[in-house]
């Protein structure tokens, strides 16, 4: 009896130590997407993640050695060619847009960086 409450406290910890990690579902991961842009002297960087779901769009924009509590930096959104928000955030959710494809622009302004130099244009169906 001793015997098996080992083998089973042995078994129990080797299936606790696996790397086991569960995929999500496919509806979850659908419309992920990431986009890379850089300046035009090729010298900073704009990675953006976004996610569709329903009318909403999430975005997270990651921009190296970029902080939004320095100085007057912000990005800039335009969703088909209109300015919709200036954005003092990494990530951000654009709400409600209506059915059909519509072109997001995310325009990275601060102070040392002439406006339009760090500039991503993408296209999102709804």
């Amino acid at each position: 009896m001793k015997r098996v409450f080992i083998f089973m406290l042995i078994m129990l910890f080797m299936t606790a130590c696996t790397n086991y990690r569960p995929t999500p579902d496919a509806k979850e991961t659908e419309g992920q997407n990431v986009l890379e842009v850089m300046s035009q002297k090729g010298e900073e960087r704009l990675a953006v993640h976004y996610h569709v779901k329903g009318k909403n769009v999430y975005v997270e924009c990651f921009i190296p050695n970029f902080s939004f509590n320095d100085g007057d930096k912000k990005l800039l959104l335009y969703v088909d060619g209109k300015k919709m928000n200036e954005i003092k955030t990494a990530a951000f959710v654009v709400k409600d847009l209506e059915e059909g494809i519509h072109t997001l622009t995310i325009e990275v302004l601060r102070d040392d960086l002439p406006s339009g130099q760090m500039k991503y244009n993408w296209q999102v169906e709804i």
